[in-house]
């Protein structure tokens, strides 16, 4: 018998290991009403995205945009649902890219739970400044 339980039991943490290798897919909406960290990340970023699927996973995907002068990491996305008459689901901040370069352009995809239509914001993000004899980082 107690063979049998620690078979089950190793299936069942091989299972959960697996599902978490694969990345965790959000099962329903966070009830929020989050706002990014920054009022005006538009005049840093441009974020140009679309719905598309992953492996039958819904994903919000895209491209952002650092139109800044400094690199960015960190970055953090702001994703919201909305039903058909355009009223909130919910949200969920999820990790985006982990480095933006100034002018650079870098993908992104996050799974995320059934909606009607969506939108996208960049939630938060470290600007790196790098070089001469001052060195810092700033979060945002």
């Amino acid at each position: 018998m107690t063979g049998r339980v620690a078979r089950t039991g190793l299936g069942l943490l091989f299972l959960t290991l697996t599902v978490a290798e694969v990345g965790a897919t959000p099962t329903r909406w966070q009830s929020s009403n989050a706002s990014p960290l920054i009022i005006g990340w538009e005049q840093f970023f441009r974020v140009q995205w679309s719905v598309g699927h992953v492996s039958r996973q819904r994903v919000v995907e895209g491209y952002i945009t650092n139109t800044w002068g400094f690199p960015a990491t960190g970055l953090q996305l702001l994703v919201s649902g909305y039903d058909a008459s355009g009223r909130k689901l919910g949200q969920l901040v999820a990790w985006g890219p982990a480095e933006i370069d100034p002018g650079s352009r870098v993908y992104f995809d996050v799974p995320v739970p059934p909606a009607t239509s969506y939108g996208v914001a960049i939630y938060s993000w470290n600007w790196t400044q790098t070089g001469g004899p001052t060195r810092g980082r700033w979060r945002h």
